[in-house]
């Protein structure tokens, strides 16, 4: 090595240039070599892109049941063939997807995808079958019966059961209006439940001693118990016009009520 290095530095000045320059001019080439060879097949690819260009495929988007849509449909959507069989395997096994966001509960669901898929996911839900309704009669109701109806407490039941007697009995549901406190849309919500079966309490207009009634106030009731005594008994609803006291809505109300 000495002797090489000895024999380096003898050559004379100009030919130790031109071995330098050359030096040069191989590690440069060697360089260019390495660099082309690594960026070949980038290279190769470029111009195949050229020449072929490439076409993601183009997936589609609907709105879909993932409960209900066929293998080929999922597709269509874009989701791979592996996630594909586990769902319909879930589905197989009698599975269930309730909200969309249960789709991701299978294994290796991809996440974009998901987001992607989410706005077009449309479950369709069955709806609840209708239990049948027992109505109970409103005029044998006791208390126990009416605080299992919705807004309707012990307060109300008691209402209810004490107008219900003072009355004689419901001749129609429209008269729970007549109960202080209880709501219009309360009502509402009560009436499917109940039914009147039971017919009311008559009145036996030409033989009662003493008139009481929710609908009569105390001089009317009078009026009717001193016509009867002055001109003899009610035939029909038209001898009951005949008395001043009583107006046509008092005698609506009290008409169902009335025996002759």
């Amino acid at each position: 090595m000495k002797k090489l290095m000895t024999l380096f530095w003898d050559i004379p000045k100009k030919e130790a240039q031109s071995i330098r320059a050359f030096m040069l001019l191989l590690f440069f080439t060697a360089t260019a070599y390495y660099l082309l060879k690594k960026h070949s097949t980038e290279s190769k690819q470029r111009v195949l892109l050229t020449i072929y260009p490439y076409e993601a495929p183009v997936y589609q988007r609907f709105h879909f049941d993932p409960n209900t849509l066929t293998e080929d449909s999922l597709a269509l959507l874009g989701i791979p063939e592996k996630t594909m069989k586990s769902m319909i395997n879930f589905r197989s096994k009698g599975g269930k997807f309730r909200t969309k966001e249960d789709l991701q509960k299978i294994y290796n669901f991809p996440p974009v995808l998901y987001d992607s898929l989410a706005p077009w996911i449309k479950i369709q839900t069955s709806p609840k079958p209708q239990q049948k309704i027992i109505a109970m009669d409103l005029n044998l109701a006791d208390s126990t019966d009416l605080v299992t109806l919705k807004g309707i407490g012990k307060t109300f039941a008691s209402r209810i059961i004490k107008y219900r007697t003072a009355l004689g009995g419901f001749h129609s549901l429209d008269q729970l209006n007549e109960i202080y406190g209880l709501k219009p849309e309360t009502i509402a919500q009560i009436r499917p439940y109940l039914k009147i079966k039971t017919p009311v309490s008559k009145i036996k207009i030409n033989e009662v001693a003493e008139l009481k009634h929710p609908y009569l106030r105390s001089y009317q009731a009078k009026a009717i118990l001193a016509y009867r005594k002055q001109h003899g008994e009610f035939k029909d609803l038209d001898d009951l016009k005949n008395i001043d006291a009583l107006d046509e809505e008092t005698l609506a109300n009290l008409l169902p009520y009335l025996q002759f």
